[in-house]
């Protein structure tokens, strides 16, 4: 094999393996663990169906009018902070995260959304806005934070990845 032929070869190896892709693909076979707040948000798709519709104290939300909260900008407001970290709790437990480290957390923030009555948390409706001082809910939502983040109770999710490789053909057609 000539210089030229052999540079050419390598060029094609490293292509290749450039050409390669690692994206994160979500293993929802794994049982007693969590997954964050963002990664239910981004995934509607592996929500157990049979947490929907679900409870937040009194009141019944859709999937539309979960995802409407996980997508509220908190900005201050204490009850949707609590409701995007209450919705990502009960999203985990119904993937089969054991509940228990945050027993007391789940009845704290039920009893939050409880005093709430019928209205529901904003933008879905017409919930108060308060800070987590005024509503007492920032002990709750961090809780709940650190269980979803993996930082209390069963733990963190492993995040499985999969590769992806490009033919010689595939590299060709990106550089015509």
């Amino acid at each position: 094999m000539s210089k030229s032929a052999a540079r050419v070869a390598a060029m094609i190896a490293l292509l290749v393996i450039a050409c390669t892709t690692v994206s994160p693909a979500p293993s929802m076979a794994q049982t007693n663990c969590t997954y964050t707040l963002g990664y239910w948000k981004n995934h509607p798709s592996a929500w157990p169906a049979s947490c929907l519709p679900m409870n937040l104290g009194l009141v019944s939300y859709s999937e539309t009018d979960l995802l409407a909260i996980l997508n509220q900008p908190v900005d201050g407001n204490g009850a949707v902070a609590l409701a995007q970290q209450m919705i990502a709790a009960d999203l985990n437990i119904c993937s089969g995260a054991s509940p228990t480290a945050i027993a007391s957390c789940l009845q704290q923030a039920q009893t939050i959304f409880d005093a709430y009555g019928a209205r529901k948390v904003q933008p879905v409706g017409n919930g108060p806005y308060c800070t987590s001082s005024t509503c007492l809910t920032g002990p709750a939502t961090q809780c709940l934070d650190d269980f979803n983040n993996g930082l209390s109770g069963p733990g963190h999710c492993a995040i499985a990845t999969r590769t992806t490789s490009s033919t010689w053909g595939q590299v060709k057609t990106i550089y015509r």
